[in-house]
């Protein structure tokens, strides 16, 4: 079983660890790698051809127009997935709607967890597979982090309350979503450990569009 993906390059990771879980065989390339790169973009479009599913995160640039338009004959043989953060993209799917809006769902709520029921979703759904799927796990879009805490805290009271009161010199840390989500923090971690003796940290991740 082959996928062919193009996102962000901030899927990528755990989009490929997810396929590796799965023992999917997946090609996943960052979008603007091809933008920039015309005969690349074209070696992508022909692995399209021999790929089980085409997984697209579509953007508004000159690049998607050309290789979409491209793409769009193989969409009567190879089904193509489409989602991005302008609700038309999903249209651009050869799979029903839902389909394509339920990994929308998936991707932008993020996760190890999610991007593989992602994967489960799409063998099941596009490809007929006999295979158990979850819906997507809603995760917070912001909160307060810190590694040794087994939970997120909501609010600053909240995390207070764990940590215990503030000390003379606090250090507050924003960190990404994307990162947080994808368990992607071991700079965040350091810093977080180097500054643990003398002063209090408040670590923030949100989500930016």
């Amino acid at each position: 079983m082959k996928i062919v993906s193009i996102t962000w390059n901030s899927y990528i990771p755990t989009l490929r660890k997810a396929a590796d879980d799965l023992g999917i065989e997946l090609e996943a390339h960052y979008s603007k790698i091809l933008e920039d790169n015309q005969e690349e973009a074209e070696k992508v479009l022909l692995a399209c051809e021999h790929a089980d599913a085409v997984f697209l995160y579509y953007t508004s640039t000159p690049f998607w127009e050309d290789f979409y338009e491209k793409l769009e004959p193989l969409k009567k043989r190879v089904p193509v997935i489409c989602v991005g953060s302008d609700p038309s993209s999903l249209t651009l799917s050869s799979v029903k709607l839902e389909i394509a809006a339920t990994c929308f769902s998936y991707i932008i709520y993020g996760g190890q967890e999610n991007f593989v029921n992602m994967l489960r979703y799409l063998l099941k759904e596009v490809l007929g597979c006999e295979i158990e799927t979850k819906p997507p796990e809603k995760i917070p879009w912001d909160g307060l982090y810190h590694p040794d805490a087994e939970k997120i805290f909501s609010n600053v009271e909240e995390y207070l309350n764990w940590y215990g009161p503030l000390k003379d010199k606090t250090v507050g840390l924003l960190i990404s979503r994307t990162s947080w989500v994808n368990n992607e923090l071991e700079i965040e971690k350091n810093l977080i450990k180097s500054w643990k003796i003398s002063t209090c940290q408040l670590s923030l991740f949100l989500h930016i569009l």
